[in-house]
């Protein structure tokens, strides 16, 4: 005889909704946000939650939304994964006190409504609709439940509302975060307001905002993208990056990475400064159930990609008044060195701002000041007399022969030398000053400026044929395991690669010519300099070390043929027993290492450049005014009116 089987049971683990429910239920300011998204969705126009200060008391959120019927409640708070969509539809239904209102829900699928264990595995829900009152005691559970009502009652009353309660025992929540998150992420509704501990949040909106720009997205529909200041705001813990809102609510979390890609480095002033906060409603379909995202998929491709464009374009807006702004600040500091120089200086001053912004936009204003001090300072100790002797030092065949060269010159010709000489006297002198300092960032400070001088090391070094070699890139990047191309720096084309040891700074070009036979280009020279930070002394270690590299960067494969590499070593101080090196192979020399103290170098480059200057100068005494700083010309003009005496 055969037994009727019964059919097999569906039964649950204990903690069934702790696994299952994600952040909601593991934090609490996504727990209190679903809360308050429950509140919205039930057509309330006041929220109010209750923050205990300590484990043990009491959390509770109450609304005057629509609420339930003992009836909706077991149908919708008892099912798990509720459709509300399917169920209700998308539209908020208000209680009759409060008017008819369009607005449409945040939830789809009813997890939010246990939000509550997020701070303990019981919590009770008190409703009400109409003349119908019920209380509710829910608990987690195992086996045919994940969950069960372990006490019920049902009352009339009048009224309409929904509290949530429960008593404390994991993730207490702090009252002040969380009415800055909640703040955050609800977009200002009048007719929604939200209390936290008696405390309404000021959802005051967008301080700061640019005007909105629209675009439409393909396949999909209108956007509307918004810039804001957070500067401006008056929020206190506003977070910066891409913003997406959906139904007036937040979508994951603000930050500047759009799947792999990161189009604004939360690092810079931009990226700490600004949210751009982007209304998507179309995009409504393609939320992730629990807000954190959007769904993979073309519409949020085209989106990123549109967002990527247009971040990148404000980025370089902004960079390019932020030039203009931390110039301005920092000549207005020391406007008043700047008037007692002559008119010579002033244009020394200003090409040497100029140079600097160029090689780091991004320097403090404060930094850049204090450059510009030490070149004023320079300046200053500069008197003719000491030109005048430095000039007397020429051998006179060389300045018969210069005074040949220069009555062939016009007034364009001279005045084009003087520029190039006072952007290199600018250059050394702030050398001289910085190099001194042990606080100095050889990165950002000295290396865009020695880098751009290899004159410095021998005229042959500034010939144009130097430049950032392919071969000996791949030969640096090969020896040292890094992967560096041009899009790696800014303003490749002007900059040799660098790269980054962890108390220097080095670069490498090289010098390429043609093979014999006219046909082959190959590298002759390599030009490696390695620069210490301010303050340092150069040893036999240091050499050896930049020994290590020449035959590393030789012995690598990537450079073929016969080049002889100059390698400097340069500090502040060096050895006074260490003396230059020569290495061989098989009898013939094929490199040079020297250490070299910045000081040795700007005494060399001084006593080039200001014999030059000085014969220009007696020929030529017309400054250009196209040579002349609008910013500072106008800063000096505001100066005058304010120093004038007041009638």
């Amino acid at each position: 005889m055969k037994h009727k089987q019964e059919p097999s049971r569906t039964l649950f683990e204990e903690d069934y909704l702790i696994r299952t429910l994600g952040n909601i239920i593991h934090d609490p300011e996504y727990a209190l946000t679903e809360l308050v998204a429950n509140a919205w969705d039930a057509g309330a126009t006041e929220v109010s939650l209750c923050i205990p200060e300590k484990e043990g008391e009491n959390i509770s959120i109450s609304d005057n939304g629509i609420g339930l019927t003992p009836e909706q409640f077991e149908n919708r708070w008892m099912m798990l994964g509720y459709d509300r969509l399917k169920h209700q539809g998308r539209e908020v239904e208000f209680p009759p006190h409060i008017g008819d209102h369009t607005r449409y829900a945040y939830g789809r699928n009813g997890i939010g409504r246990h939000a509550m264990l997020c701070f303990n595995d019981e919590y009770c829900v008190s409703t009400n609709q109409g003349n119908a009152f019920s209380k509710f005691n829910i608990k987690l559970s195992s086996g045919e439940n994940a969950f069960v009502v372990t006490s019920k009652q049902v009352t009339e009353k009048a009224g309409y509302g929904t509290t949530i309660q429960a008593k404390v025992t994991r993730n207490l929540p702090d009252a002040h975060d969380i009415r800055n998150v909640i703040s955050a992420r609800f977009i200002h509704d009048p007719k929604f307001t939200i209390s936290v501990n008696g405390e309404v949040l000021d959802l005051a909106g967008l301080q700061g905002a640019d005007k909105p720009v629209t675009h439409f997205l393909k396949n999909c529909g209108k956007i509307e993208v918004i810039v804001v200041d957070t500067n401006k705001s008056a929020r206190t813990k506003q977070k910066q990056g891409f913003a997406f809102w959906v139904q007036g609510r937040l979508v994951g979390e603000p930050n500047w990475t759009l799947d792999n890609v990161t189009p604004i480095d939360a690092r810079t002033k931009f990226g700490r400064r600004f949210t751009i906060l982007v209304k998507c409603d179309v995009m409504e379909s393609e939320v992730l159930p629990d807000w954190s995202g959007f769904k993979k998929g073309e519409n949020r491709s085209n989106l990123f990609n549109f967002l990527c464009k247009f971040a990148t374009e404000k980025y370089k807006s902004f960079s390019e008044e932020k030039i203009t702004d931390t110039k301005k600040e920092a000549l207005k500091k020391n406007l008043s060195d700047i008037r007692t120089l002559n008119r010579t200086a002033k244009v020394e001053i200003t090409t040497f701002v100029d140079s600097v912004l160029e090689h780091d936009p991004t320097i403090a204003s404060n930094s850049l000041s204090t450059a510009i001090q030490a070149v004023i300072n320079l300046q200053q100790t500069k008197s003719g007399q000491r030109l005048l002797e430095k000039l007397s030092t020429l051998p006179s065949d060389d300045i018969d022969a210069l005074d040949q060269l220069l009555s062939e010159w016009s007034v364009q010709d001279a005045m084009t030398v003087l520029d190039e000489i006072d952007r290199r006297i600018a250059t050394i002198r702030a050398i001289e000053i910085l190099a001194e300092k042990e606080d100095t960032d050889e990165l950002h400070t000295l290396h865009p400026l020695v880098t751009e001088s290899r004159w410095l090391f021998g005229p042959e070094f500034e010939a144009c044929e130097y430049a950032s070699n392919n071969s000996l890139k791949n030969a640096v990047n090969k020896v040292f395991k890094v992967d560096s191309s041009n899009e790696d720096y800014q303003n490749a084309r002007k900059r040799p690669d660098l790269l980054f040891l962890p108390d220097s700074t080095l670069s490498a070009v090289a010098l390429e010519d043609f093979e014999d036979n006219g046909n082959m280009v190959e590298i002759k020279k390599v030009l490696l300099l390695e620069l210490k930070k301010g303050n340092s002394t150069i040893r036999r270690t240091e050499l050896n070390q930049a020994e290590e590299y020449i035959e590393e960067i030789r012995n690598c494969g990537c450079i073929s043929g016969a080049f002889y590499t100059n390698s400097f070593v340069i500090g502040s101080k060096i050895d006074p027993k260490l003396s230059q090196k020569t290495l061989s192979s098989n009898d013939i020399a094929h490199a040079t290492i020297r250490g070299v103290c910045y000081s040795t170098l700007t005494q060399t480059a001084n006593k080039r450049l200001f014999k030059l200057k000085e014969n220009l100068e007696d020929r030529y005494s017309v400054i250009s005014q196209d040579n002349r700083s609008k910013i500072l010309d106008e800063l000096l003009a505001q100066q005058v009116l304010i120093d004038a005496p007041k009638s």
